[in-house]
């Protein structure tokens, strides 16, 4: 899951990057809050799946002994170390789409008045 949204995230900015370069001028107002909601969208479709990996990633990291799984990173500590800082960049993202938002926000604003 983790991997597959911040796949569609990935695509979505690219594609908002060519559009954004592309049609800078022409972009009406409804297209701009169009981009600023799907930025919120995309930071909140981010922060599921880095919360769904952190879980996953605390479960391996201290195991659970209500159900009896182990603890991994003791066997794999390379692997919990990539995954952390998959986590790491990850939230890097997800303010990245807020800060987005806010700049799209202010942009929408300051074109209204």
């Amino acid at each position: 899951y983790f991997v597959v949204v911040n796949a569609i995230a990935c695509g979505y900015a690219a594609v908002s990057l060519i559009t954004g370069c592309s049609k800078k001028a022409s972009m009406s107002q409804n297209f701009m809050a169009a981009l600023c909601i799907i930025d919120v969208i995309m930071a909140a479709l981010v922060s599921t799946g880095t919360g769904a990996a952190a879980a996953i990633g605390v479960v391996g990291m201290k195991g659970n002994s209500h159900l009896n799984w182990n603890r991994i990173c003791n066997h794999f500590g390379r692997f919990c170390s990539q995954v952390a800082a998959a986590i790491g960049v990850s939230i890097i993202g997800i303010l990245a789409f807020l800060l987005l938002a806010l700049v799209s926000i202010a942009a929408l604003r300051k074109r209204s008045r």
